[in-house]
């Protein structure tokens, strides 16, 4: 297993500050793109504790070039649901490559090259994976990449990119069994509430008729909505800061900090898009009073779209 570590940097860095730095790492690659003989699936969280991976703990990026509008999607890693005994592992096609290159730019700042499975952010020994013990407030980003070569000095598969902020919110039970020490739980305010959840047309750019609320049991037909969708989550309340939307089990996937609150995300209105597959789909939504923090959060509104149909 190779390993190349570059310095750190000693001061802490403000979210805007990742911001440029997550736009100077996509407009200067680092490594050139070719056919995509090896690739990057997923990038999953891992109990380094228990050494398993960790059910939702699925991290939310995008594929580096596709749409230069769209923000690097923000998850949130909340230490009171996975623990403080953690690693980031790469899944990839093959499950063999050449290497795997990370490059990590925040208030911590390296490369890192894996050559071999798995294939894991902060390391790991014959398969024990190191731990990684992140402090809340911690904002990073991540670009990762699959090498058909060990030396991996470029990339033959399109680059991932992903934004980690690293909170201990205590959402859910704040005394989970891996947890290192307990963190205080979150306020609730119940009068804090999704009322309801909208399917809109990225083409359109409006809601679709009979979708404008989802009603529970809804199936969605892509021939007649086609298939550049987003979801808009509805709350009346002005005092709303934030909004955690989860997808099938991931808590975390993603979190929007201004209104309209769009499960897929927007910049200055234009919405960007999920492309939903034939089969089932549960959303959820969380509103909170600050920004991508632990104040007050309101009840978790769940919808469950009982089917898609594709053409």
């Amino acid at each position: 297993m190779k390993s190349v570590q570059t310095p750190r940097g000693d001061s802490v860095r403000s979210l805007a500050t990742v911001f440029a730095l997550a736009a100077v790492t996509a407009s200067a690659p680092a490594f050139a793109q070719s056919e995509p003989n090896a690739h990057i699936v997923a990038l999953k969280l891992v109990n380094a504790e228990r050494n398993v991976f960790i059910a939702g703990g699925t991290l939310n990026g995008v594929v580096e070039g596709t749409d230069p509008l769209r923000e690097i999607p923000t998850t949130i890693v909340d230490l009171s649901v996975f623990g403080r005994s953690l690693n980031i592992v790469a899944e990839t096609l093959p499950k063999k490559v050449g290497a795997v290159r990370f490059e990590v730019k925040g208030k911590r700042r390296f490369t890192r090259v894996e050559t071999q499975p798995p294939y894991a952010l902060f390391g790991h020994t014959n398969g024990k994976y190191n731990t990684w013990s992140p402090s809340p407030g911690e904002i990073f980003t991540i670009r990762v990449g699959a090498c058909t070569t060990a030396t991996c000095d470029r990339a033959e598969s399109v680059a991932l990119l992903y934004r980690i902020k690293v909170v201990a919110c205590g959402y859910g039970s704040p005394n989970l069994p891996h947890q290192q020490g307990a963190l205080p739980a979150a306020t609730a305010s119940p009068a804090i509430s999704v009322s309801s959840f909208s399917l809109i047309s990225v083409d359109a750019e409006r809601a679709i008729a009979g979708m404008d609320p989802i009603r529970p049991g809804a199936t969605i037909n892509l021939m007649r909505t086609g298939q550049r969708l987003n979801v808009r989550a509805n709350i009346c309340s002005p005092a709303v800061k934030s909004v955690r939307f989860g997808l099938n089990g991931n808590r975390s996937f993603n979190v929007e900090n201004v209104r309209p609150w769009m499960m897929a995300g927007d910049k200055n209105g234009v919405f960007f898009e999920w492309k939903p597959t034939p089969g089932t789909y549960t959303i959820d939504a969380t509103p909170q009073l600050d920004v991508v923090g632990c104040g007050t959060v309101g009840q978790t509104s769940t919808r469950t779209i009982i089917g898609v149909r594709g053409p």
